[in-house]
């Protein structure tokens, strides 16, 4: 139950290495982006595997480096998404990568609920995204563009903590009733 998918640019960094954020941009038209399972993610955390060894005792540590994860969204906006990731269509509608672009850091934001009815928003806050995959399909006579991509998530280190994003639920502080404007940022007291 995945709706209102919204990515965040990333334009700078401060000393810190925390990101500051542009103004959000929608892959999708509004109407689709509040359609629920209009948007689907997968997250896989990437873990380091240490052992250490002493006096006949073998302990494994395992720590969470980064993340990897797979976003599909549906009905979007193709030359849009094409354009944001660095991509665009050639004179023969093919998708080439625009040399001179740069890889664009994001910060994904999204809405979804539980089986309970539980609704929240979740951010992740610094993602980088690979070559995007655009398949067409036609629905209702009119053809439209799904897009699937895969990305790379760095934890933000924010008062010593690793934080790779931040949950806010319906009736909390931070909860965005309409469309999100800013990236809600609560381990950093924002």
């Amino acid at each position: 139950m995945l709706k209102k998918l919204r990515l965040f640019p990333i334009t700078t960094r401060n000393n810190d290495a925390l990101p500051t954020y542009g103004s959000p941009i929608m892959l999708q038209t509004e109407a689709v982006s509040d359609e629920l399972n209009s948007v689907e993610i997968s997250i896989t955390p990437v873990v380091k595997t240490k052992t250490l060894s002493a006096d006949d005792k073998e302990v494994e540590l395992k720590r969470d480096v980064r993340y990897t994860g797979t976003l599909r969204a549906y009905h979007v906006d193709a030359d849009a998404a094409a354009a944001i990731f660095g991509f665009t269509k050639d004179a023969n509608s093919n998708i080439v990568e625009v040399m001179n672009a740069a890889k664009k850091s994001f910060c994904i934001f999204f809405e979804a609920g539980t089986g309970k009815e539980v609704k929240y928003q979740k951010y992740l806050y610094d993602v980088k995204f690979d070559t995007p995959n655009f398949s067409f399909a036609t629905d209702a006579g009119e053809e439209t563009a799904n897009l699937e991509i895969t990305f790379t998530g760095e934890f933000v280190v924010i008062g010593g903590k690793q934080v790779r994003g931040v949950t806010v639920y319906s009736g909390k502080t931070g909860f965005v009733a309409d469309e999100p404007t800013t990236v809600y940022a609560e381990a950093a007291g924002a």
